[in-house]
C-alpha cells in the first residue's frame, strides 16, 4: 500500500462496540483496501506481466495473455441481454441475523480471507 501512497489501517481495530449493532467491520481496512483497488490501474489486478512472462514462458499465447492482463478484455454480446425490471426481494434471513453475519465477515476479514471494499467501487 505504500508504494501507492496509501497508509496501512492502525492494527487492533475494534471487533464489537457497546450497542444495538454488536459487531463491527474493519472499516479503518476497508477503507485502505478500497483506496488501494482505485489507485491501481490494472483492470486485472492478480496478474502481473512480468510474473506470467516468466510462468509461462513457453506459452504459445503469451502475448495474447499479457495484453488481456494490461488492457482487460471486451466481451462483444450478440445481442443486448434483457433488462431487470424488478428488482427481486432480499430475503428475510439477512435482516434478521444481520448481527451474525458482520460478525462472520469481520472473521474472515480479519482472517484475510475476505476482501470488504466501498460500494462505489463498483461504478468504476
Amino acid at each position: 500500500m505504500a508504494s501507492f501512497g496509501i497508509t496501512p489501517p492502525e492494527p487492533g481495530c475494534s471487533a464489537t462496540q457497546e450497542s444495538a449493532n454488536g459487531h463491527l467491520l474493519n472499516k479503518p481496512l476497508q477503507r485502505a483496501l478500497s483506496e488501494l483497488a482505485r489507485s491501481d490501474y490494472r483492470p486485472n489486478k492478480n496478474l502481473v506481466p512480468a510474473v506470467l512472462g516468466e510462468l509461462y514462458k513457453e506459452y504459445k499465447h503469451l502475448e495474447q495473455l499479457q495484453k488481456s492482463t494490461q488492457e482487460g478484455v471486451e466481451v462483444r454480446q450478440k445481442e443486448t441481454p434483457p433488462r431487470q425490471s424488478v428488482r427481486p426481494p432480499n430475503h428475510g434471513s439477512a435482516r434478521d441475523r444481520i448481527n451474525v453475519l458482520r460478525k462472520n465477515i469481520r472473521k474472515e476479514q480479519d482472517a484475510w480471507w475476505y476482501l470488504v471494499l466501498d460500494m462505489n467501487l463498483l461504478e468504476q
